[in-house]
């Protein structure tokens, strides 16, 4: 007769059970195989699976690193939203008081003045910030962006010199010229 085990659903549990009893006699053997050749851990399946596993895990991480290196800084995810609400720097644009400082407003805001948390006057606008002596100033509409604190200290411009009379050009004598 024929030794194969059988396939049939109903067979399942028996052969389970046959199996789990002899479970404690192949694991003994196993392990006194594996004292007299311990290279035998090296030729089983399951470490090969596991050797394969842990190869693809460090695959997908070294891929995953390679595409965040890849990828631009600063690049909004799909995930990700846009936030309601806008970090500004203000100024205040009374000459009085030039106080400089940051709000947090709706990104559609635009009810410009704000009033001054110093002194109390609906003064602020946007600020921008001087090149020369990196102080925040307001820029109000319609106005050039002059930095009032280097205004301040900047030499008073001398009234402008009359025009000294021109000479009259020797070329004018030559037939040739304009």
């Amino acid at each position: 007769m024929d030794e194969r085990p059988s396939t049939r659903l109903q067979d399942v549990p028996h052969l389970l059970r046959d199996r789990l009893d002899a479970l404690p006699d192949r694991w003994a053997a196993w392990r006194e195989a594996f004292r007299e050749d311990p290279a035998l851990l090296f030729r089983t399946p399951a470490f090969r699976i596991l050797l394969w596993i842990v190869g693809g895990l460090i695959l997908l991480f070294a891929a995953q690193a390679l595409i965040r290196g890849l990828t631009p800084p600063g690049a909004q995810g799909a995930g990700e939203r846009a936030t309601p609400w806008a970090v500004l720097y203000v100024a205040c644009s009374d000459p009085a008081c030039l106080h400089a400082t940051s709000t947090r407003q709706a990104r559609d805001f635009k009810a410009w003045p704000l009033t001054c948390e110093q002194c109390g006057k609906r003064t602020v606008y946007r600020a921008a910030q001087c090149a020369t002596c990196a102080r925040w100033f307001a820029v109000g509409p319609g106005e050039a962006a002059v930095c009032p604190h280097c205004a301040r200290t900047a030499p008073a411009a001398k009234a402008p010199e009359p025009p000294k009379p021109q000479r009259r050009s020797d070329d004018a004598e030559d037939p040739w010229g304009p």
